[in-house]
């Protein structure tokens, strides 16, 4: 029965993923995030006889990732059937002339200008380039204010990492390559796992952009691609666990490094391992302080509001509530993938939540395919990606912002430019 369950939860998610995958839809990240980190992780811990996981946890975990996946089929389709929004626009060759007259000057300005005040600040913060660490970096960001320049400019960023993918498809390969290498270099000093994500979003996205019908052939290179990104976040993480830049150096070799990325992967030490939060709170039936009160979502709805400016009707970050129920320090947050989120906000109604994010997937395929500047479709297209593989692996809220942010600031960005008066427009600024 254990066996039989998560091979079937496997198989869901995976039709789900194909299904999204040939539509083109950016919640296809979503789902693909959920086939890795709990599909195929909790298939392999149903088969494994050195498994330290609870039978009983897998097949509860499994039977609510089936029903929660069968609720948001039904929904999805059902939505589609009565309007659907059809991401035929997004042919590679069709974007390529439709971004023929577009410029991407300002835009490119502006990402640089982000990523170069963040790795400046970084480094002024920790007295120099070569003593970052994610420990420092942690402690500055927790210093910041709910509307500081530093989070401003990061929601910036993240609204703007579709932007390699436009210069790449206009050809301007130099742009490209400039974007990406800034992007890895603030990686690099930051720490910050979820930054190497717009890279691979691209590159992902721009698989999707040019195949006409997808094939296996395709999907096995999405699934390479994520082995790798799966590789470079543990890397990143052991990377932040060394300390400063010196500290690395120091104590990895090349082999030695690559020999603890796979000890980490084989333990379950890190996001792979995530599932395990969602076992426990079942083992424990939700019996936690805050647990079964629909925090991430009404936190959601609030999202516009300070908490302190909420009158206590916006709940505290769900996941250091979660992060409490687990042991972790105080203020220490967990992230259960969106299953276990789910499941740990309202018990097993959580699964009612299949049709909250089929109806979410459709807002969003209706934001991106109806704006009538390719520009703006690719650039909200990448912010819904990256965001949904941040939602997929339980930062639920965190994932949200993003989106709840970042559409807002792109669609600002299309309106000053259209209204900004042509003398002081110019070329340059008409992106």
């Amino acid at each position: 029965m254990v066996v039989f369950l998560a091979l079937l939860q496997l198989a869901l998610v995976g039709v789900i993923c194909i299904i999204e995958l040939r539509r083109k839809s950016p919640v296809v990240f979503l789902w693909g995030t959920l086939a890795i980190m709990f599909g195929v992780m909790n298939l392999l811990s149903s088969i494994s006889s050195n498994s330290s996981y609870s039978k009983s946890a897998i097949i509860e975990s499994s039977a609510f990732t089936i029903f929660f996946s069968l609720i948001y089929l039904i929904s999805r389709f059902i939505l589609n059937s009565i309007n659907s929004y059809n991401f035929k626009k997004f042919d590679y060759e069709n974007i390529k002339n439709k971004l023929l007259n577009s410029r991407t000057t300002i835009l490119t300005i502006i990402v640089l200008l982000v990523i170069g005040r963040s790795i400046y600040v970084t480094a002024k913060y920790s007295g120099g380039l070569l003593s970052t660490s994610w420990s420092l970096n942690r402690a500055y960001s927790t210093s910041l204010n709910y509307l500081s320049i530093d989070k401003i400019s990061k929601v910036i960023f993240f609204s703007l990492s579709g932007l390699a993918v436009i210069t790449f498809i206009k050809k301007q390969y130099k742009t490209t390559v400039l974007l990406i290498l800034s992007m890895l270099f603030s990686v690099i000093v930051s720490r910050n796992r979820i930054e190497i994500l717009p890279i691979a979003v691209s590159i992902i996205m721009l698989i999707i952009f040019s195949k006409k019908r997808i094939k296996l052939s395709t999907i096995m290179l999405v699934v390479f691609i994520g082995i790798l990104v799966i590789y470079s976040i543990y890397g990143i993480r052991i990377f932040r666990h060394a300390g400063t830049m010196d500290n690395f150096f120091s104590m990895y070799t090349l082999s030695t490094f690559n020999d603890k990325v796979f000890e980490h992967i084989n333990t379950d030490n890190g996001d792979l391992g995530l599932r395990k939060y969602f076992y426990y709170f079942i083992l424990n039936d939700n019996q936690f302080p805050g647990f079964g009160q629909g925090s991430t979502y009404i936190r959601m709805m609030l999202v516009y509001i300070p908490t302190r400016f909420a009158f206590g009707l916006k709940p505290a970050d769900f996941a250091v509530t979660m992060g409490a129920a687990v042991g972790a320090s105080i203020g220490g947050s967990i992230h259960p993938t969106l299953f276990g989120d789910c499941y740990a906000n309202i018990g097993w109604y959580g699964i009612l939540l299949g049709m909250f994010w089929a109806i979410f997937a459709y807002i969003g395929d209706a934001i991106i395919v109806t704006r009538k500047k390719m520009n703006d479709s690719i650039l909200i297209y990448a912010i819904y990606a990256v965001s949904y593989v941040i939602i997929g692996r339980g930062s639920v809220y965190n994932g949200f912002i993003y989106i709840a942010y970042g559409v807002p600031i792109i669609i600002l960005i299309r309106f000053l430019c259209n209204s900004t008066p042509k003398i002081v427009l110019s070329k340059q600024l008409n992106y």
